[in-house]
């Protein structure tokens, strides 16, 4: 403050002293030794040196008499305090306290607008517990295929998603199958945007609603293709990614209902990354010993609810046909140093009314059979299918063997999986980090002649389906890559069986998504910027059993988040 602004205070403190000497000559004395100068100081309206030289002059000037007879007052303790019984309070003017509010709000209100505080009244108190999140990430990617790859792999998902296909090749009329693309590469550029908000009403209640891109439902993509869909700069749909409550009624324990984020500890061998789950789970992680953590999860999620109509258009309504995913896992973490700490867990996923059901007796020409909704609403690649309906064909042309016989096709086996999953994490070098991983699924409920009974005639080559997977992985630097100069490398293995999981749910970049696939995987990432990096991963992989199909799989991206 330069002695411009502070002459005019200082001149009304000067005149404001001078006053109340003259008309309270008793309280003259104790104004000076109050804290009035000190409080003068502090809000720099006078200087150390300017208050100094008036408590000099104060004490060399004597206390002038009163012109009418007083009693004579008892001696004042120096700058208050207590003397014999009487507890003496620094005496401030009522003049000077105006002076000083009216000062500090005149400064106050000049460094409000200056730094653009909000008015009182104006932000309403519930916005302090309102916070926002988000998240962009734009990806090339670039998808190239063996040429050795059988051209004719069936695409069950569109099969599945349209109108039934008459698998009678004796039918007049009758075409071919939908295939997937094994053979010509493609590239994507991609990116994930997400941007959500979260509310804590109270202290053990917290809800939060995030949206996400896509080119459409899928469980496993938040992904959208630019110029896909409608094509010259149409716009893009924003999905609800996230409505989640979540509930900490004690210590160490959380409930969430709704759609949330994975609630288990796992890998991309059985779960997606991005995938979110819809339904009801609890979470306990809390300390058992000095250096041991216990954890454990359990839920139950609907996969699929079935329509309240199903079947009233033909000859239903049809019972329900229901999906659940029951879930349960416990595990530990075990840190006897800081420097080192070690994670396994159990889980046990049970996929109830997952597979494909055979329907009662349905005519060639129904439009929908009792079983119908049993085929999987969403799938990838890998999975083992079924035909699903028990056509009666056309009187007319059976002895022919031309009558159409529609269908669908679904899962051909049941899924119960046991996943082991494994962690070490080393720190004894400074920044060099290492985890090791490891994880292994079983599904139990496989059952390979029942399987093979079931399994649809259409795919070519040597098939042997099975139900078990495994992964290795290892990652260099840190984990999350959020601060510049962060960074690090990962190299892995991963194998899985046709029937080892639901391929719906699996890992949508290895092998482009789903099951019975087999390969490697290598990446990094580096950051630029607080919650910025630079990443790259790179897919190899084959099928594990059929028809020749392999994929290579680049992938360039720029993730940022707040």
């Amino acid at each position: 403050m330069t002695s411009a602004r502070r002459k005019a205070p200082f001149k009304t403190a000067l005149l404001t002293t001078a006053f109340v000497a003259t008309a309270f000559p008793a309280a003259a004395q104790s104004s000076y030794d109050s804290n009035l100068l000190d409080i003068l100081v502090t809000r720099k309206i006078i200087t150390k040196a300017e208050a100094q030289k008036l408590r000099l002059e104060a004490a060399a000037k004597p206390v002038a008499a009163a012109s009418a007879p007083m009693p004579a007052a008892a001696p004042a303790p120096v700058q208050g305090g207590v003397s014999g019984d009487v507890q003496t309070v620094p005496y401030i003017p009522e003049t000077v306290k105006r002076q000083l509010k009216d000062e500090l709000r005149a400064e106050m209100a000049t460094k409000a607008e200056a730094e653009g505080w909000a008015k009182p009244g104006l932000v309403p108190g519930w916005l302090g517990k309102l916070r926002i999140f988000g998240d962009l990430r734009v990806r090339d990617e670039q998808d190239m295929f063996d040429k050795n790859n059988d051209p004719m792999i069936v695409n069950w998902a569109s099969i599945n998603s349209g109108s039934p296909f008459n698998i009678n090749r004796n039918t007049s009329g009758s075409p071919n199958p939908p295939y997937l693309n094994t053979i010509e590469d493609r590239n994507r550029t991609r990116i994930r945007a997400r941007l959500g908000v979260e509310f804590q009403p109270d202290d053990w209640i917290d809800f939060y609603i995030r949206a996400a891109t896509g080119n459409d439902a899928s469980p496993v993509s938040p992904n959208q293709t630019l110029g896909a869909g409608g094509g010259q700069f149409s716009k893009y749909s924003l999905w609800l990614d996230q409505a989640d409550l979540k509930l900490t009624p004690i210590d160490h324990l959380r409930v969430d209902l709704g759609r949330s984020e994975n609630p288990f500890w796992s890998s991309p061998l059985l779960f997606y990354p991005d995938l979110n789950f819809d339904g009801f789970s609890s979470r306990y992680h809390g300390p058992v010993l000095d250096a041991v953590d216990i954890f454990a999860t359990a839920g139950a999620f609907p996969i699929f609810n079935t329509d309240l109509n199903f079947g009233s258009n033909d000859v239903g309504p049809f019972p329900s046909h229901d999906k659940w995913m029951f879930a349960g896992q416990l595990g530990a973490e075990w840190h006897p140093t800081e420097k080192f700490k070690f994670t396994a867990a159990a889980g046990y996923f049970d996929f109830d009314g997952v597979q494909g059901k055979t329907s009662s007796p349905c005519a060639f020409n129904q439009a929908v059979c009792d079983t119908d909704i049993t085929r999987p609403q969403f799938q990838q690649f890998g999975n083992t299918m079924a035909p699903i309906r028990n056509i009666i064909p056309d009187p007319s042309q059976e002895l022919a063997g031309t009558s159409p016989e529609p269908q669908y096709f679904g899962l051909a086996s049941a899924f119960r999986v046991l996943d082991i999953h494994a962690a070490a994490d080393f720190d004894y070098i400074d920044n060099f980090p290492v985890r090791i991983e490891g994880d292994y699924l079983n599904n139990l409920a496989f059952h390979k002649d029942e399987v093979e009974t079931r399994q649809v005639n259409l795919p070519t080559g040597a098939y042997n389906p099975g139900g078990e997977g495994w992964m290795v992985n290892a990652v260099f630097g840190k984990l999350d890559v959020s601060h510049f100069a962060d960074w690090n490398f990962q190299v892995g293995y991963r194998y899985l069986q046709t029937d080892a999981m639901v391929d719906g749910l699996a890992d949508a970049d290895f092998h482009i998504g789903g099951t019975n696939a087999k390969g490697y995987v290598v990446g990094g990432a580096f950051g630029i910027g607080h919650g910025t990096n630079i990443a790259v991963h790179y897919f190899s992989a084959d099928v594990v059993t059929g028809a020749p199909y392999s994929n290579d799989v680049l992938q360039v991206e720029l993730n940022t988040k707040f």
